[in-house]
Parts: C-alpha cells; sequence; structure tokens
C-alpha cells in the first residue's frame, strides 16, 4: 500500500497530472494510519483520496472513471497463486490493469491485452510502466475495449459453471 504512495508522490514531483482513489478496507488500522500521516508529509492530500469501503455501485463507477486500475499486491502465497477479482471487475468495466507480475494473472493481463504487468515492490518500474500506459492513449483505449470483450467471452459465471460442471465430471468419473 505505501508502493501506491510513492507511485503518487512520483507523478506529483514531476508534475504529471494524476490523481488517485484508494477503494475498500486498508488492511489494519495502523496501515491505515501510516498512509495517512504519509499522505500529509508528502503533501499529496490533493493528489490521492482514501475512500474507504463504497457502496458497489459507488465503487465501480469510480473505476470505471478511471485511466487505470491498479493492483499491485505483494508477493505473498495469497496472491502469487489466485487471481484478484479486482482484475476481472475492471476489465469488465473497461479500465486498463497495471497488475503485479505474477504468473496466474498473465492470462488475464497480458493473454488477454487488458493491461501491463510490473513487480510492485520496484517502484521505478511501475512509475515507469504507469506513464508509458498513460502516455499512450490509442493503447489504453485499445485495452479498455478488450476488457469487457473478454469477460463476456470468457469469465461470466455461467462459463465458470460450465468448466467447474466439467471438473466435477472428470473428478467423479462421469460420462
Amino acid at each position: 500500500a505505501m508502493e501506491y504512495l510513492q507511485l503518487a508522490k512520483m507523478h506529483k514531483a514531476n508534475r504529471r497530472k494524476f490523481r488517485m482513489a484508494v477503494i475498500g478496507r486498508i488492511g489494519t488500522k495502523t496501515l491505515e494510519n501510516r498512509m495517512r500521516a504519509q499522505i500529509e508529509a508528502d503533501g499529496l492530500g490533493e493528489v490521492v483520496s482514501l475512500l474507504g469501503r463504497q457502496p458497489w455501485e459507488q465503487a465501480m463507477q469510480t473505476v470505471a472513471d478511471a485511466s487505470i486500475g491498479l493492483c499491485l499486491l505483494h508477493p505473498v502465497p495469497n496472491y502469487t497463486t489466485c487471481l484478484a477479482t479486482k482484475i476481472i471487475e475492471y476489465m469488465m468495466l473497461g479500465t486498463p490493469v497495471l497488475a503485479s507480475d505474477f504468473d496466474c494473472w498473465r492470462r488475464y493481463v497480458e493473454g488477454e491485452q487488458v493491461g501491463r504487468m510490473v513487480d510492485p515492490l520496484d517502484v521505478d518500474s511501475v512509475y515507469r510502466v504507469c506513464t508509458e500506459m498513460l502516455d499512450d492513449l490509442a493503447s489504453l483505449k485499445a485495452m479498455s475495449q478488450r476488457g469487457p470483450a473478454a469477460v463476456a467471452a470468457r469469465y461470466t459465471w455461467d462459463r465458470e459453471f460450465e468448466n467447474l460442471l466439467s471438473l466435477y465430471e472428470q473428478m467423479l468419473g462421469s460420462d
């Protein structure tokens, strides 16, 4: 989470037009307090908004209005072995994704060509890739169009039900 603030600070230092909205619960109260203190210390109050929990429709509208959806999670087993739901939400809403470079996320982000992937702990790389994405409006537009199409074609509950049913049939040896 603190890397998000470093990213915002780098954009501000380079006088780039940049706003960041952080939606949802921020881990522990200690981390939230650290983030608020860092926002204050770095003068990021005009750049970063910690929105907290939002009604679903409001949160999705904020994501839909964004130029890029960040999913920069640390390489811990829970994230490196499971897809973060927010990636599918970003795709569904047509928001290009800047995500952690985890193998299990690659088929969604790079495979569907809806975003870019980076080492989430390398803030310089995150800043560089984020800047490249923001500067390439044609690529952002193409990514935003591919996301909803991929979700509609491959990642709906109906489609996932078919996959799950097939898996159960294989496991149970049904014909």
